[in-house]
């Protein structure tokens, strides 16, 4: 139960989990996250988020999507706009853990991003940072371990009463001029002047200009660790590279949050266990060999209809034809379609 504001927050609801219980008339135990407040500072030092107008800890947080464990004991909640995973205990309907997620840096190598839309796709190292803000999670297990899978989106509080994001182009937006000696290049359109950054993060040393520049989203999938909340595997720059060279990279999404993965299913084709990662602004979904959690490997990218939702495997045991299928649902031309392999 996300419990997003209404746009001139005047409400802002309680984010929530709802535990229904089918076996019991579906019965609704709902648990919110306010045992957690003494540990807001804590948490924040980790990279959990909380932050808007006159908002509490627990009516700040906005949880998103879930997976559950194979057992049926454990759930995991993102919290996407909080940059964090939220673990809990089913049967015993309580949230027992908060893991933040930190940022990723865009200065390294194999991270690098294209920042701007008004140029082709053109990689480089910038000294930005990108929250996570994952949206949909699945989850693997092997030898005792919880792999959690997230597709890292990003999400922007933009309200009428409030919007966190500005582009580092704009007037607003100092950069401190010892860390940024070339604040006036970086400003350029064709250089990080285009990209959206939070204006919530940055100021470090609270004197009034970025110490800081934290983006939306990481551009990524990411594994982490369910039992401690470790970041076992993140695809690095690998999504937005293939696509490019596929020819499905949609540069007018380079300056916000890239090639937006947004949904994520796992499965077992054949003998062999992959995850499916779809994305928004690519239209694409990506497939990876799972057979080794902590180190997926890339197989192959699917062209599907505009801006691809929803990912299911229906397995070959419960397929119509006897063979896998993958169905993707694609929100902005409306179709459904159907894949195997």
């Amino acid at each position: 139960n996300e419990g997003e504001p209404s746009t001139d927050y005047s409400a802002d609801p309680l984010g929530t989990v709802s535990i229904i219980s089918v076996q019991n008339n579906y019965s609704a135990t709902t648990i919110d996250f306010s045992a957690f407040a003494g540990q807001e500072a804590a948490l924040k030092s980790k990279g959990f988020r909380v932050f808007g107008p006159g908002a509490s800890f627990a009516t700040n947080i906005e949880p998103e999507y879930i997976t559950v464990s194979q057992d049926s004991k454990t759930a995991w909640v993102t919290l996407q706009e909080n940059n964090a995973i939220a673990k809990i205990d089913i049967k015993g309907k309580t949230i027992t853990q908060i893991f933040p997620l930190g940022f990723k840096d865009y200065s390294i190598g194999d991270r690098i991003i294209d920042p701007s839309d008004k140029n082709n796709y053109l990689p480089s190292p910038w000294r930005v940072k990108g929250m996570y803000q994952p949206d949909a999670i699945a989850v693997a297990e092997d030898n005792g371990i919880p792999y959690l899978f997230t597709a890292n989106e990003g999400d922007v509080r933009e309200w009428d009463a409030f919007a966190e994001n500005k582009r580092i182009k704009d007037n607003a937006v100092i950069l401190d001029p010892t860390i940024f000696p070339n604040a006036s290049d970086l400003k350029k359109d064709e250089q990080l002047g285009r990209l959206n950054i939070t204006t919530t993060l940055g100021d470090t040393d609270n004197d009034g200009d970025y110490d800081e520049l934290y983006s939306f989203g990481a551009r990524s999938f990411s594994v982490w660790n369910g039992n401690s909340g470790g970041l076992i595997f993140d695809s690095r720059n690998e999504l937005e590279a293939k696509t490019n060279e596929a020819g499905y990279y949609d540069d007018g999404r380079s300056d916000d949050k890239g090639v937006e993965p947004e949904g994520i299913t796992l499965g077992v084709v054949g003998r062999k266990p992959l995850a499916f990662v779809g994305m928004e602004r690519a239209d694409a979904v990506a497939i990876y060999d799972i057979s080794n959690p902590a180190r997926p490997k890339f197989i192959k990218l699917l062209k599907t209809g505009d801006a691809p939702e929803g990912i299911l495997l229906i397995s070959s045991n419960d397929s119509p034809n006897g063979k896998s299928l993958l169905v993707v649902s694609s929100e902005d031309d409306g179709t459904v379609k159907f894949y195997q392999p």
